[in-house]
């Protein structure tokens, strides 16, 4: 008895210390509860959006209802191009779109969505009673908390504010004039352009730039973080060798040189007005052009290489081919990609002629609604410095 008394007393101190740690976490933090306990339970993230991080929770939950979704279609060894791709929009449909809409005023309201589910509830509730045997029954409180387990009110609240965004954002944008005679050369002729097209990302510059990094600078490097290090009081521990750092701060030192490298290049790009010859783009950027032939159809999934595709459908590049100018188009974008097109020659085989039809019309007033509503999307994710991590890898291998 005297030996059970001492393991209460031992379990009652030890839940005493837990709730004082989560009070101190709750009175010095900025942070809410909910995320100090998610942080002690060991809770992770797998990429930030404006400063915020995209919880393994949400991106676990969206990983299972991706592979949910194709299975239905009888996917059972399933490309992982098509479950990255598949997670990376709903993601974006979670954190991204909800912050358009917000500053677009599409706003609704928790109470809105938690009536919503009670109201659900109170429905599930009434059948069971009508159906169930009593010990069967669930009560309303433990309905609504499963629901609410299953489908979380913040998911509900991002989904339903996406949804709202979609909603206001495509609705087709009328055709100008100058859009409507850009589409009726395209629909009226056979058109093929050769050309010369320079194609990078921020990644495939950083790897492009070389740097020297001397045993000086990272001696010198040491030093001062040796110096940072002992100089804090907090820090009782020996600071590491020379020896035992040397891979990290060279390796630091050199990302540092190449991001720097990386904004003069930027720079330099940007008072570059007109470009009269791809000589000065391959002389800033380090970067040869290949040349392509394509057709006038192809232009929203030109082939670069086997890893690459890009999007030229834009209307710089229609505006050039309507006047006919032989000119160099750029900067484009596309996703990741920047790239460079210089129109060497268009090949143009008259078609018979064709109207627009009000169909027609229509469908490229769509077209030109989602690449509207696509390039706002781009810009909130830049903006807000939008990273996510693929570890569906490692969610396989669990």
């Amino acid at each position: 008895m005297k030996d059970s008394l001492e393991l209460v007393k031992k379990i009652g101190s030890f839940l005493i210390v837990i709730v004082l740690v989560l009070m101190l976490g709750v009175t010095f933090s900025s942070q809410p509860l909910s995320e100090i306990i998610e942080l002690l339970s060991g809770s992770s993230k797998v990429g930030s959006f404006q400063n915020q991080p995209i919880l393994m929770k949400d991106y676990s939950m969206i990983y299972d209802e991706c592979r949910q979704y194709f299975q239905r279609f009888g996917f059972s060894d399933l490309p992982p191009v098509l479950l990255q791709n598949c997670i990376y929009q709903q993601v974006v449909q979670l954190y991204v779109k909800p912050e358009i809409a917000k500053d677009l005023g599409l706003e609704v309201s928790k109470d809105s969505i938690e009536k919503e589910i009670l109201q659900s509830v109170k429905e599930v509730y009434k059948q069971q009673k009508k159906h169930a045997l009593p010990e069967d029954q669930i009560s309303i409180e433990e309905l609504y908390n499963r629901e609410v387990s299953y489908f979380p009110i913040h998911k509900r609240l991002a989904l339903i504010k996406a949804n709202l965004l979609d909603t206001f954002l495509l609705n087709p944008i009328p055709l100008s004039n100058e859009d409507l005679n850009i589409h009726k050369l395209l629909s009226s002729h056979q058109i093929k352009i050769q050309s010369q097209i320079i194609v990078f990302t921020n990644e495939s510059l950083l790897k492009n730039i070389k740097v020297e990094i001397t045993k000086e600078e990272i001696q010198k490097k040491y030093e001062e973080d040796k110096k940072e290090h002992t100089s804090d009081p907090n820090k009782k521990e020996p600071y590491p060798t020379l020896e035992e750092r040397y891979k990290f701060i060279k390796e630091k030192l050199e990302n540092e040189k190449k991001r720097a490298e990386l904004s003069k290049i930027k720079e330099n790009l940007g008072k570059v007005k007109n470009y009269q010859s791809f000589e000065e783009l391959i002389q800033i950027l380090n970067l040869q052009p290949i040349a392509k032939e394509f057709s006038i159809n192809e232009l929203n999934s030109i082939t670069i290489n086997e890893h690459t595709k890009i999007n030229a459908y834009k209307k710089e590049l229609l505006k050039a081919l309507l006047n006919n100018q032989n000119s160099i188009i750029g900067p484009l974008q596309d996703k990741e990609y920047t790239f460079y097109i210089k129109i060497e020659k268009v090949i143009v085989n008259q078609k018979q002629e064709e109207k627009l039809s009000i169909e027609t019309i229509q469908q490229l007033q769509n077209r030109q609604t989602g690449i509207f509503y696509e390039y706002i999307v781009e810009q909130y994710k830049n903006r807000g410095k939008f990273k996510l991590y693929d570890v569906s890898n490692q969610k396989e291998k669990k």
